[in-house]
């Protein structure tokens, strides 16, 4: 699932990046700043995404961290996308993103996280 949540934050960075340049060119201050920050964190999540399942999928604790952080991450973009544009796409990537959170929680015991986490990270 991550490594399909990864191809589709990369295509959508790099189209962010390119509707940044448009916007840019047609004049609309500040959002071609904006959809670029958006692009640059799209690409980046994507890329983790792909790490996360090398490690996700040799049982890492790394894996299973990174995971969570990604989805958390994940969405708070979502979320900010929700406010600013709406649109039926991203409610469908936080409830997938919602299920992959829940999946990992219920197979914490798989990567043996509670030996590299401290206590209260638990």
């Amino acid at each position: 699932m991550f490594g399909i949540l990864g191809v589709f934050s990369l295509f959508t960075g790099a189209i962010a990046g390119d509707a940044s340049q448009a916007a840019t060119a047609l004049g609309a201050r500040g959002t071609g700043s904006t959809l670029g920050g958006l692009g640059f964190l799209l690409v980046v999540i994507g890329i983790g995404d792909f790490a996360a399942v090398y490690g996700l999928w040799n049982l890492e604790w790394w894996g299973w961290l990174l995971g969570v952080a990604l989805v958390a991450l994940s969405l708070l973009v979502n979320v900010a996308q929700l406010a600013g544009t709406g649109g039926g796409i991203v409610l469908i990537s936080i409830v997938l993103h919602l299920a992959i959170a829940g999946y990992l929680y219920r197979k914490r015991e798989l990567f043996d996280v509670d030996a590299y986490l401290p206590a209260a990270m638990q």
